[in-house]
């Protein structure tokens, strides 16, 4: 079955995604389909190296602004670090 892609249903240009657990299977999964859409992607993981090497390879794949960030988002204070970056 073909169709639409992502893109072509939701625009998310101009938008940043702060996705958690980036460094996962799933979290690269939902890194793809906002970048897919457009987002800009703010990737934060426990794994702060994954979460940086995954936005390189979204920022490869996709063309979109993506930046990695080790946090424990238990953690209120490194969430608030993160985002204010």
């Amino acid at each position: 079955m073909s169709g639409p892609g992502y893109r072509a249903l939701f625009d998310l240009l101009g938008k940043t995604a702060f996705v958690t657990g980036a460094a996962g299977y799933l979290g690269e999964a939902f890194c793809d389909a906002y970048a897919e859409c457009g987002a800009n992607l703010a990737l934060v993981d426990i794994d702060g190296e994954g979460a940086v090497h995954t936005a390189a390879a979204m920022a490869r794949r996709h063309g979109v602004e993506a930046r990695g960030f080790a946090c424990d988002v238990a953690d209120g204070d490194q969430v608030r670090r993160v985002a204010a970056e």
